[in-house]
């Protein structure tokens, strides 16, 4: 039996957690690029240039930012519930 879960009727219903599906998929798929983009520009240590980057007016708001951004990628985009919901419904 297949662990994969999906609709054998398209309702309205359906279609809208499918839809949620996929932009869950969609954050995922940005949130890791981003962050592989703001490790770059971070290596080091560098929070002064990733504020530029970002916008920020300083090295702690850009630290938090991407500080933030690491831990809802490990805690949730990443965790188990978020990875099955996409791999099983996706």
């Amino acid at each position: 039996m297949s662990a994969h879960i999906y609709p054998t009727t398209q309702t309205r219903l359906a279609g809208e957690l499918n839809q949620l599906v996929s932009q869950m998929q969609d954050v995922h798929a940005r949130a890791e690029k981003l962050k592989l983009i703001l490790d770059q520009i971070a290596i080091g240590g560098d929070y002064a240039s990733l504020a530029t980057e970002l916008g920020y007016t300083t090295a702690a708001d850009a630290e938090a930012a991407y500080n933030l951004l690491g831990s809802a990628l490990a805690d949730d985009i990443n965790g188990s519930f978020y990875t099955q919901m996409i791999s099983r419904m996706g």
